[in-house]
C-alpha cells in the first residue's frame, strides 16, 4: 500500500507527512471531542508521521507511520540532494521542450489532415457534377467531348483513392504519435510529482519506526 502510495497509482490511496500537532488535531477531528488536549508528555515538536490514507466506500481509514527524528542532515547532503533535483528538473525541462516539439508537429498534422478531407470532399462533388452532366446527355454528338470527360471522371477518381490512402497513412502516424505525447505526459506528471514530494524529505532525515496500522 505505500508502494502504491508513492507512485499514486490508485485514487482511493494517499500519502501525506504530518507534524504530531497535527496528527493529533486529525484525531480530534475524526473522533470530536472525546480526544482531549495534548499532554505535555506526549509533546515532541520533532516527531514528524506518514499518513496513508484509504478512502473506502462508506469509510476513510488513516494508518499512521512514526519516524524517528535524527537530526538535521549534514550541508554537503543537502547539497548533493539539491544538485540531483535541480538536475532532475533540468531533464525533466528537455523533456518538455521534445513533447512541444511533437505537439506541433501533431498540430501540422491536423491541419493537413482538415485539409485533405476539404479536398476530397470536393473532389466527390466534382466526380458527382460529372457524372450528372453525362447521364443527362441524350445523345453525345461529341464524341471527344464525351471522351474527355470520362478521362476527368478517372483522373478524379485516382486522386482521390490516393488522396484516400494518404489520409489514412497521416491519420495512424498521428494516433500514434498522440498516444506517445500522452503516455510521456503521465510520465512526466509523475516524475514531477514524485520529484516534489522528495524535496522536503531533504530538509530533514528521519528514519522509520515500525508500528500496527490504526484506524483513527
Amino acid at each position: 500500500m505505500l508502494k502504491d502510495g508513492f507512485l499514486n497509482v490508485k485514487n482511493s490511496l494517499s500519502l501525506d507527512l504530518v507534524s504530531y500537532n497535527q496528527l493529533f488535531a486529525l484525531k480530534v477531528k475524526s473522533d470530536g471531542a472525546h480526544c482531549g488536549t495534548i499532554s505535555s508528555e506526549q509533546k515532541d515538536m520533532n516527531m514528524r508521521y506518514i499518513i496513508l490514507t484509504y478512502r473506502a466506500d462508506y469509510d476513510i481509514i488513516y494508518y499512521p507511520v512514526p519516524l524517528k527524528y535524527c537530526g538535521l542532515p549534514r550541508p554537503e547532503v543537502l547539497q548533493k540532494a539539491i544538485r540531483s533535483l535541480e538536475s532532475e528538473v533540468s531533464r525533466l525541462r528537455e523533456k518538455l521542450k521534445e513533447d512541444r516539439g511533437k505537439q506541433e508537429k501533431i498540430y501540422k498534422l491536423e491541419e493537413r489532415v482538415v485539409d485533405l478531407s476539404n479536398e476530397n470532399e470536393c473532389l466527390k462533388k466534382e466526380v458527382k457534377q460529372l457524372k450528372a452532366i453525362i447521364q443527362q446527355s441524350d445523345e453525345f454528338k461529341d464524341l471527344k467531348t464525351t471522351s474527355c470527360l470520362t478521362a476527368a471522371v478517372e483522373s478524379l477518381k485516382e486522386n482521390y483513392v490516393e488522396d484516400r490512402i494518404y489520409f489514412k497513412e497521416s491519420l495512424r502516424e498521428l494516433i500514434a504519435i498522440n498516444s506517445q505525447v500522452v503516455h510521456q505526459a503521465v510520465l512526466l506528471d509523475r516524475n514531477v510529482e514524485i520529484g516534489s514530494r522528495c524535496k522536503p524529505c531533504a530538509e530533514a532525515k528521519y528514519e522509520r519506526r515500525p508500528e500496527r496500522p490504526r484506524k483513527c
